[in-house]
């Protein structure tokens, strides 16, 4: 065969605990996990794949459920005619993944053990290797002095690893683009970063990292999904599929001399835009507001608890002051509030400025007999 056209998917943290989510929306969430795994299954089905690849993180720890377990394995045989090549990462190592050992995986799962091994396919023209995760930290690059060991035929490598730079450590299989040039492998289907890293080549070898399927919090923003295409000797034709059913979203929204709640809300839901109420929303409200409007996120958040499947409000609005002149009157607030002033304008950056500001918001609440509210990032 001229190309292998593969499915290529890693991290997806199956029975993650999501210990950041309500408990119902935790439940909700980790079948999702499962039914976007199971979604990967069909594409892999209608598009007639010839290998599917799973690099590293299929599930989150060692403790999984017999029900993800059997679902796992039914999807699988659903697909007994297609390989799929299993690499173990740092979160499901051997060494403390008991499902791994267990004799229930269907005939056409292959599971890579710790050392570099290979599967080959002969009436694809096309050797397969990969490298488990023997325990949760793996200090020792996998792919250092690797070389194919048929370069006539399309060569593919599953791996969970981290690239790094020549002479660095890394705790999690640290590998450089110099060993991924030198590999003499087409195509190295890596695991471990959870955002699309692109379609890469170092010298003749593409590589790249698909990502999480679907992301688990605010630090796995933008678009989720596999790689699909096809692999060939000195190119490959893949491209990102989106599948992620929600997805996470940071809006900064500016509310400088807004003075009522209406304000703020007609601002947020314009920049949550149509179908928000399907995703994750962290809204940071940034921006100077009059003294007398203490914004408080529990009421931002039940005006717009309707809007998003989860909600979070940061409050990082400051009060609206004059740096000109100074109080004359010599009262505490006045005294706060002027050495609190001289301060702002003193500051030699932008960080140290801001930091004096939300103390002065602070300090005014304290005097005002506000409440203040330091869960909000006050």
């Amino acid at each position: 065969m001229n190309s292998v056209k593969i499915l290529h998917c890693a991290d997806i943290h199956l029975d993650a605990p999501l210990t950041g989510l309500p408990a119902q929306l935790s439940k909700m969430r980790q079948e999702e996990l499962r039914q976007t795994f199971g979604e990967m299954v069909e594409v892999a089905k209608k598009k007639n794949v010839d290998i599917f690849l799973i690099s590293g993180d299929l599930f989150d720890q060692e403790q999984v459920r017999k029900t993800t377990i059997d679902y796992l394995v039914a999807k699988l045989k659903e697909i007994s005619n297609i390989p799929v090549m299993i690499a173990a990462g740092n979160h499901d190592s051997l060494s403390r993944s008991y499902y791994y050992n267990q004799k229930i995986w269907p005939e056409n799962v292959h599971i890579f053990d710790k050392d570099v091994g290979c599967v080959d396919f002969t009436e694809l023209n096309c050797c397969v290797y990969g490298k488990s995760f023997f325990a949760p930290r793996e200090e020792q690059n996998g792919l250092k002095g690797f070389y194919v060991s048929d370069e006539s035929k399309i060569n593919i490598m599953v791996m969970h690893a981290e690239i790094t730079t020549a002479g660095s450590q890394g705790q999690y299989n640290p590998i450089t683009l110099e060993d991924i040039k030198n590999s003499g492998l087409d195509y190295l289907a890596l695991g471990h970063v959870h955002g699309f890293s692109g379609i890469n080549k170092a010298g003749n070898t593409f590589w790249s990292y698909p990502g999480t399927p679907e992301a688990k919090g605010f630090d796995e923003l933008g678009k989720k999904g596999f790689i699909m295409g096809e692999v060939s000797k000195g190119y490959v034709e893949l491209d990102f599929v989106e599948n992620n059913k929600r997805e996470y979203f940071e809006k900064e929204i500016d509310v400088t001399e807004f003075c009522t709640y209406d304000e703020i809300v007609e601002k947020a839901m314009n920049a949550m835009g149509e179908n928000s109420n399907q995703h994750f929303y962290k809204l940071i409200l940034k921006g100077d507001v009059p003294e007398d409007f203490n914004i408080h996120t529990d009421i931002v958040q039940s005006r717009l608890r309707d809007q998003a499947f989860m909600l979070k409000i940061i409050n990082k609005t400051t009060f609206s002051i004059q740096l000109e002149d100074d109080f004359a009157e010599d009262t505490l607030k006045n005294v706060f509030i002027n050495h609190i002033k001289k301060s702002i304008k003193e500051a030699d950056n932008e960080e140290k400025s801001n930091i004096y500001k939300r103390a002065l918001k602070i300090g005014l609440c304290a005097l005002n007999g506000e409440r203040i509210d330091f869960d909000e990032d006050c």
